[in-house]
């Protein structure tokens, strides 16, 4: 969670609060606070609300991403959005991929007239070294902007992407639905459901920000590249205390498409 001083909050537990005399005394039940780690008074912003209760904050950031999954047509919309736009974008994406593949070539064919230079004696050792040091930065650079690239483009060469997309909803909306129902009756079963809880949001929300009368903006990441290769079962949600499973992926950053609640 961040606010307008962009500084990720963090979270501490409050054993005591001020009476109405204004004195500090304990609290009989312990609350959870949410707060901006900010103090230095030149870098706190006004819209700043420092603080929430974590009870308040995990409410409202589960409320939303409940509510997304249980009707995914906003989803679903901006997901045909986030396709159309690259299917309209892969003539330049396949230009891209060939100037990539074009200069690691080169660099290879430089890497080797550096190794030819240096057996002549018109290089030093040190100098090849560095040379040969620099040109591989180029190159390990360039194949991982060339392998994200690669994923990207493939999201093209899917079929029935929609129905793929659909399915996946349909998994999270499965689990969810039976995190919704369940009723713990322990404060172990509590936990445990607030743990499962905590793993579906930490697979599906990117980042929440909070504003100056606490309301909260959450933004959901969703892997279509994962989704429509179907993922693997390592990247699975299994809720198995109480028979409850949902599929969620590993998320990375190619082909990923934020949307913001």
């Amino acid at each position: 969670m961040f606010c307008a001083c962009n500084r990720k909050w963090v979270a501490r537990t409050n054993n005591t609060r001020h009476n109405r005399k204004g004195e500090l005394v304990e609290r009989k039940t312990p609350i959870g606070i949410y707060y901006c780690p900010q103090f230095h008074h030149e870098g706190v912003s006004h819209d700043c609300p420092r603080s929430i209760s974590s009870a308040s904050a995990d409410t409202q950031v589960w409320d939303k991403v409940w509510t997304a999954i249980d009707d995914p047509k906003y989803l679903l919309g901006q997901a045909r959005d986030f396709v159309e736009q690259l299917r309209e974008n892969a003539d330049n994406l396949e230009a891209d991929q060939e100037r990539l593949e074009n200069e690691i070539t080169a660099l290879a064919v430089e890497c080797q007239w550096v190794i030819t230079q240096a057996r002549k004696g018109n290089l030093t050792a040190s100098d090849m070294e560095y040379q040969l040091s620099a040109l591989t930065m180029q190159e390990v650079s360039l194949k991982r902007e060339l392998s994200s690239l690669g994923q990207t483009i493939s999201i093209n060469d899917l079929d029935n992407w929609e129905a793929k997309v659909k399915e996946y909803f349909a998994d999270l909306q499965a689990g969810i639905d039976e995190l919704k129902n369940v009723a713990p009756q322990t404060k172990e079963e509590q936990h445990e459901i607030f743990l499962l809880k905590k793993q579906v949001v930490n697979t599906l929300v990117e980042r929440v920000t909070i504003d100056l009368g606490r309301e909260l903006t959450v933004t959901l990441r969703l892997n279509l590249i994962k989704i429509l290769e179907g993922g693997s079962s390592a990247g699975a949600v299994h809720l198995r205390q109480f028979g409850i499973y949902t599929r969620i992926h590993d998320m990375c950053r190619a082909g990923q498409l934020s949307i913001v609640l």
